[in-house]
């Protein structure tokens, strides 16, 4: 996909999660909800049937366990962290990856997973900061 498109998608995804997470309002926070919700539906509605996204905004509209959940995690978090999860998981990963994953299994005739583990051996020697066999190692 083009790059300067990749880059306006991204800024126009992350303005709207600011403003989502600067709004205490859940009433506001509902229409911003939507709003972003219309705008992943342009963006990417050919990855994704129109369901998903009318069940989306069914799910911001019924103030049910799941836009409770939300507004939790907005009040509460870091928004640091609810700001590159979003970005991240669900922008980068979810959505633009989705299609970059489409076309390379389109052009290679492969299965291609949505997430690759990497494990290690007890030979490595990179003592990498988080990694499971570092922490097993020194004990």
């Amino acid at each position: 996909m083009n790059t300067l498109v990749h880059k306006a998608q991204k800024e126009s995804v992350a303005l709207l999660v600011n403003r989502i997470m600067a709004e205490k309002n859940p009433e506001d926070r509902k229409k911003t909800l939507k709003r972003l919700t219309t705008i992943m539906e342009t963006f990417f509605g050919d990855l994704f049937e129109k369901e998903s996204f009318d069940k989306a905004r069914k799910l911001i509209d019924e103030d049910g366990k799941w836009f409770q959940f939300l507004n939790r995690a907005l009040d509460t978090l870091n928004p640091n962290v609810v700001r590159t999860a979003v970005m991240d998981l669900g922008f980068e990963s979810g959505f633009y990856g989705l299609r970059t994953r489409d076309a390379a299994k389109a052009k290679y005739h492969c299965n291609i997973p949505w997430a690759i583990l990497f494990d290690p051996t007890s030979a490595c020697n990179l003592h990498c900061i988080g990694c499971w066999l570092r922490n097993t190692a020194t004990r």
